[in-house]
This record gives structure tokens, C-alpha cells and sequence, in this order.
């Protein structure tokens, strides 16, 4: 434990320099984006308009704004029906599998990412295809189905470089790590999850990848509970909530309040478990907007066990109520995101459709043109020779008769 301790207050001294730049995230994140959009207006590239469209869209995602990276993502959408442009659309395809993944739409999220990796695929970019695995995991894991997830996320690192070349990255190899860990943990394979968790941990120290970090640390921390060890459990909730509250990922933060109650609680310590609650409470009041709503629904499910623990009736009912309301307001939102995209892509695909109609029309009127030349060629060069033939017997001819005349006139003569 004492060793634990120690490494977590080492890591917090040697990175704090480096958590610095990201402790303004919020204000920093949102200044990158006013400048992007200004600047959007000034652009006429498609490609670099596209590529704006997709940074504005990763930003909202990473700020859980799910409705305008929604909107950002149609926007590049629609630039790529009138201009193609592959590896834009593979970024589009994959942030938009991403976000539909985030809104439990799992299905639609398969169909998306099934799509950007045929483009993967098709460029042979092994960034893009390590990306593309690790997001069909990530979907396979979201979705319940660990066992599935598995193979694509070891594949994805078969793939992905240890420093990424591509801008729009949505994969690093502490993801796939991280991701490894969590389906371990689901089957409960204990070891094996913490065995890719400390790698998930070792590799995003070294990219200075706190989020990973402190979800790495949430998750090794319940797998030492699960086998009841909640000693190690707890050291390793308090360092991984350190890098959630340096770097304001609330999110992240909200899922260590349950676990350190806990923690807290069964070593008798009930007035910082109470303390440790309120906190997170308090932290749902004030970032509601910044927290997405599944950690958040998560969050209150361990809210109704805990005051069922206290004995606290009312808010046990209270806290199930807002479960419920939760669960109706994700079902509301995935059924109207599933209408949007309906709508949305059928136009956009239909459009898509058009522009390849053309293109093919193109190619055929082209081919078309292609052989009527070489038939043209090959009729001109057939007559010419035909003419030629005609030519050199015409001659022939006369100088056959020229010839018999003579003979004539000479046998006249005799």
C-alpha cells in the first residue's frame, strides 16, 4: 500500500508541469474553437474545410456537447457529398461511429465504423486501420460483448504507431491498453485486465494521456475490490481521482465518489465518506453540464445503494427517480439522434449516390469517346489502305495495258 502511496505522489510531482497546460482545458478548448469558426469563414479549400469541420467535432465530443459535434459532423458531411476527399471522410465516419456510441446508438455505431474501414483499408494506412479496430472494439465493448471486442483491440495494436502521424487520431495505443483492461475486467479475468490497465497507465504517462491515467486507475482499483482486496483498492482510487481533478475531467471524476464512500466508509471513516459524497454531489450541481449522461445515470445507480446503505429511504427514492428519468432522457435522445440520422444520411448517401452516377456517367462517355477515336483510327487507317490497294492495282492496271498497246503497236509495225 505504502509503495502504491508513494508512486501516486511521485507521478503527482513529476507531472505537474505537464498537467499545467491541461488545466485550462475548458477555456482553452473553447478559445481554439472561436478562432477555428472564425477562421472557417475565410477558408475555400474543401479539404481544409472538412478538416476544421472535424476538429470542431472531436473538441464537442471531448467537451460532451454531443448536439454540436452532431452538428460539425454534418457540416463535413455535406462537403464531402459535393467533394470527396478519403481520409476526411474516414475521420467523419469514425467520429460519428464514436458519438453514436456515446449515445448507446451501438448498432448505428457498428454501420459507421464498417464504413470508414473500408476506406482504412483501401488507403493502407496502418494508422488508420490500427484506428479502425480499436473503435470496432471500443463499440463491442460499449455494447456488452467483451468476448468480441478482444481480438479487434489486440489487432489494433499490431497497428498503431507508438507516435501518431494523423491529426484527427481518435486511437493511441493507451486506448486499445485501456479498453483490454476493461473487457478483462468484465469477464473477470483479474490479472490479465491488470496487466493491460499498467500498461494502459505506463503508456499514457509517457503521452501525457491523463484521462486514460485516471479511468486506468478507477479500474485496477475495482478489480483489487472485486477479489476484496479494498485496501489496494482504495490507494489506487486516490491517486487516479488526482489526474480526473487536475485536468477537470468530471466525468471521470463523479466515477471515484461512489468507490472512495465506500473505501471511506468500510474503514469507519464516516465522516469523510459522507464528506467524499457530498463533494461528489456538490460536483454534479455545479459541471452538470459538463458531465455526459451515462457516467452521470451511472453515478446516481450507486447513489440509490448508498443511501439504502445509510438508511436513507428518501433520497434512495429520490436518486432511483432520477435514474428513471435519466434512462427515459437517453431513450428519448438516441431515438431522435436515430431520426436525425435517417433523415440526414439518406439525403447525404443519396447525394453521394448522385455524384458517382456522374462520375461513372463521365467514365462510360469518356470510354465511349476512347473507342470511338480508336475506331475512327482504325477506319481512317483501313481506308487509306483500301485506297492504297485501289491505287497501286489502278496503276498496274494502266501500265499493263500501257504495256499490251506497245506490244501492239510493235507487232504492227513488223
Amino acid at each position: 500500500m505504502h509503495k502504491l502511496i508513494l508512486t501516486g505522489t511521485v507521478l503527482f510531482f513529476t507531472t505537474i508541469t505537464s498537467v499545467e497546460a491541461q488545466m485550462s482545458f475548458d477555456r482553452s478548448t473553447l478559445q481554439k474553437i472561436d478562432s477555428v469558426r472564425k477562421a472557417l469563414a475565410q477558408w475555400q479549400s474543401p479539404e481544409s474545410r472538412v478538416n476544421a469541420w472535424i476538429y470542431l467535432a472531436s473538441s464537442y465530443i471531448d467537451l460532451s456537447q454531443t448536439d454540436s459535434a452532431q452538428y460539425c459532423l454534418e457540416k463535413g458531411f455535406r462537403i464531402i457529398s459535393q467533394s470527396p476527399y478519403r481520409s476526411g471522410e474516414y475521420f467523419l465516419l469514425s467520429y460519428q461511429a464514436e458519438l453514436l456510441d456515446k449515445n448507446t446508438l451501438y448498432d448505428e455505431a457498428l454501420r459507421f465504423a464498417l464504413k470508414g474501414k473500408k476506406i482504412a483499408d483501401s488507403t493502407g494506412d496502418h494508422e488508420l486501420i490500427g484506428n479502425n479496430y480499436m473503435l470496432m472494439g471500443l463499440i463491442y465493448n460499449d455494447s456488452g460483448q467483451p468476448l468480441k471486442a478482444i481480438p479487434y483491440l489486440r489487432q489494433s495494436l499490431n497497428f498503431l504507431p507508438v507516435n501518431s502521424h494523423q491529426n484527427h487520431s481518435i486511437a493511441r495505443r493507451q486506448h486499445s491498453f485501456l479498453n483490454l483492461g476493461q473487457c478483462y475486467l468484465k469477464v473477470k479475468q483479474y490479472h490479465v485486465a491488470n496487466y493491460w490497465l499498467k500498461k494502459a497507465i505506463q503508456e499514457s504517462n509517457a503521452q501525457h494521456d491523463y484521462r486514460v491515467m485516471a479511468i486506468s486507475h478507477w479500474l485496477i482499483g475495482k478489480s483489487y475490490d472485486y477479489i476484496g482486496n479494498h485496501t489496494l483498492a482504495g490507494s489506487q482510487y486516490r491517486i487516479g481521482v488526482l489526474h480526473a481533478k487536475l485536468i477537470h475531467d468530471w466525468d471521470a471524476t463523479i466515477l471515484f465518489t461512489p468507490q472512495l464512500f465506500y473505501y471511506y466508509y468500510r474503514r469507519n471513516q464516516t465522516k469523510k465518506a459522507l464528506s467524499t459524497l457530498y463533494s461528489g454531489l456538490q460536483l454534479v450541481k455545479e459541471k452538470h453540464e459538463r458531465i455526459a449522461m451515462l457516467p452521470l445515470k451511472d453515478f446516481y445507480v450507486d447513489l440509490v445503494a448508498i443511501y439504502q446503505l445509510l438508511n436513507d429511504y428518501p433520497k434512495a427514492i429520490n436518486a432511483q427517480q432520477k435514474v428513471l428519468d435519466m434512462t427515459e432522457q437517453i431513450n428519448r435522445k438516441a431515438n431522435s439522434q436515430r431520426l436525425f440520422l435517417i433523415q440526414t444520411f439518406n439525403h447525404q448517401e443519396t447525394q453521394l449516390l448522385k455524384l458517382n452516377v456522374e462520375h461513372k456517367n463521365q467514365e462510360i462517355l469518356l470510354r465511349k469517346n476512347q473507342s470511338l477515336t480508336i475506331i475512327l483510327s482504325i477506319s481512317l487507317a483501313l481506308a487509306a489502305a483500301i485506297f492504297g490497294i485501289i491505287y497501286y492495282w489502278l496503276q498496274q492496271r494502266r501500265r499493263y495495258e500501257s504495256i499490251q498497246q506497245e506490244q501492239k503497236v510493235a507487232d504492227l509495225e513488223q
